[in-house]
């Protein structure tokens, strides 16, 4: 169901924000839901120690978890190697605590590149990635995991570039804040993600774009979308 906003808020401004999308395709502007990781946590190193009690089961494994360092070396050799988690000179594994989170689509990529110019090189080194900006609810009653009203009210008022205030199709929470500084990707294949009938509006997309721009840059054209409509979210 598409929600309706408040008179202060950058949405209201606009003829239209979300809009059902039922096809299949991944596109900018895009409303996906998947796996976003805390990226204030930091995430430990899970090193495998052998194949348990069958070495030739390569379906299990014994490992333990360390905190991750920074330039710490990652311990190697005196264990069997595990097919599943191989680990390669100057890789690491790591574990991260995530949580499934409505995202948009900020970029599907870029160009494909030829297949012609692929042959012979490694799969990483062109297959397609989506970025993403992840959504977290926003209760905005000040408790234990919630955002304050007051600095609510300021995202939903366009004072920060990181943030922007949102009401999401989808149900759940009535408000979200989008955080245009957990940007991430993953990979394009559709497994990583699961597409929501809904994507934004093209004048969305537009002011979307214009707020990445002022993050990126620190700089807001004064004839942007987003710049008019600060002025008179301020004013009110």
């Amino acid at each position: 169901m598409i929600p309706t906003y408040p008179d202060d808020s950058v949405h209201s401004l606009l003829t239209g924000w979300w809009k059902d999308v039922p096809d299949g395709a991944m596109r900018k502007g895009r409303l996906v839901r998947t796996v976003v990781a805390y990226p204030e946590m930091k995430p430990h190193r899970l090193i495998p120690e052998g194949r348990g009690d069958d070495p030739r089961d390569h379906s299990r494994a014994l490992f333990r978890l360390d905190q991750f360092r920074m330039g710490d070396a990652y311990p190697v050799g005196g264990t069997l190697p595990v097919a599943a988690l191989p680990v390669r000179p100057g890789e690491d594994l790591l574990v991260h605590r995530g949580k499934m989170r409505p995202c948009v689509v900020i970029s599907t990529g870029g160009v494909i590149v030829d297949a012609q110019l692929r042959a012979g090189s490694q799969r990483w080194q062109s297959n397609p990635a989506v970025l993403l900006a992840p959504y977290y609810g926003a209760d905005a009653d000040g408790t234990r995991g919630g955002w304050p009203a007051e600095f609510v009210d300021r995202i939903r008022h366009c004072e920060y570039p990181q943030y922007a205030w949102d009401r999401l199709p989808i149900g759940g929470v009535q408000n979200s804040i989008l955080r245009l500084d957990n940007l991430f990707v993953v990979g394009a294949d559709p497994s990583n993600y699961e597409l929501q009938p809904f994507g934004l509006l093209d004048e969305a997309i537009r002011v979307l774009d214009e707020q990445v721009q002022w993050l990126v840059t620190n700089n807001l054209p004064d004839d942007s979308v987003l710049a008019s409509a600060r002025q008179i979210l301020h004013a009110l």
